[in-house]
């Protein structure tokens, strides 16, 4: 099994070194093959010669082992350790994790009756919590549009983007990142809808990734509600961790059929704000 060897998370698999004894000392039972640094990958230590293996002859070793459960490229160093317990004799194993690729359902059958995409730059879009040196005062009226280094929190399109499941989403998708303070939050209120028999509210949501394709440690709610006069009302929320798996949701709106509304979309920051790149891809009312 070359170096790179590519495997599905969590993959059980065997790597065989194939090594020569190029001492004076003949290898017993006594000496063994010993994990040293890195990743071991569920590998058992030590592993023991089965038989003697004299100056000058070759043996393999097989080591079965499973694939960590993230993506990533891993690598787990091995020494021989003699029956006077010295290591010897560096080798490694060294794979790359590759998690199955998704793929965002087309849309296909309802018709999209309303965009929240193309109506983001059209909403209202709030920051709330605790007043920091950097973002003084409870509440800050947002402009759409970032930038991501505002302290007190953005809404912006992003796009070629990795998300959750290792995918790029076609097209722009939604990011929202509430105040950057513990339990801070995001707030986008939705210019008028008046909803229709037969609509639906549908999206999948989850996290943009880190740079280099992995989780980060994002942990927020994401909050469905509407506001019919001065009343908010909640049509669902669900608490989200980046886990590699994004979430597709789908709403019935029956119960609000010929009410003229205005949709709200929050992300509630749980405990620490820090990287919580929250994402809606393609929310929508559909019918």
């Amino acid at each position: 099994m070359p170096d790179g060897t590519d495997f599905a998370p969590g993959a059980a698999f065997t790597k065989i070194w194939r090594l020569k004894n190029v001492g004076v000392c003949k290898w017993t039972t006594a000496y063994a093959l010993v994990f040293d640094s890195g990743n071991a990958m569920g590998a058992s230590s030590p592993v023991y010669m089965t038989g003697e293996v004299l100056p000058g002859q070759t043996v393999e070793i097989p080591v079965p082992m499973t694939a960590p459960a993230t993506a990533g490229t891993y690598t787990g160093y091995w020494k021989m350790r003699s029956a006077a317990n010295v290591l010897f004799a560096t080798v490694w194993v060294k794979i790359d994790v590759i998690a199955p690729t998704p793929t965002v359902t087309p849309i296909t059958g309802p018709v999209v009756t309303y965009n929240f995409i193309g109506q983001a730059p059209s909403a209202e879009w709030t920051a709330d919590g605790a007043s920091s040196a950097e973002c003084p005062g409870i509440s800050k009226v947002l402009t759409f549009g970032g930038p991501d280094t505002d302290p007190c929190g953005f809404a912006m399109y992003r796009e070629g983007f990795k998300v959750e499941g290792g995918i790029v989403p076609p097209g722009k998708i939604l990011e929202m990142h509430p105040k950057w303070v513990d339990d801070g939050a995001i707030r986008g209120r939705f210019p008028d809808y008046t909803v229709q028999s037969g609509d639906r509210f549908r999206a999948q949501f989850g996290f943009r990734l880190k740079a280099d394709g992995t989780c980060g440690v994002g942990n927020v709610q994401f909050n469905l509600n509407y506001k019919v006069g001065g009343t908010v009302n909640n049509l669902g929320f669900w608490n989200e961790s980046c886990d590699g798996t994004l979430r597709s949701v789908d709403v019935d709106l029956s119960g609000i059929v010929g009410q003229t509304v205005r949709f709200g979309f929050v992300v509630y920051a749980l405990d620490s704000a820090a990287q919580d790149w929250a994402v809606w891809i393609a929310p929508r009312v559909e019918r």
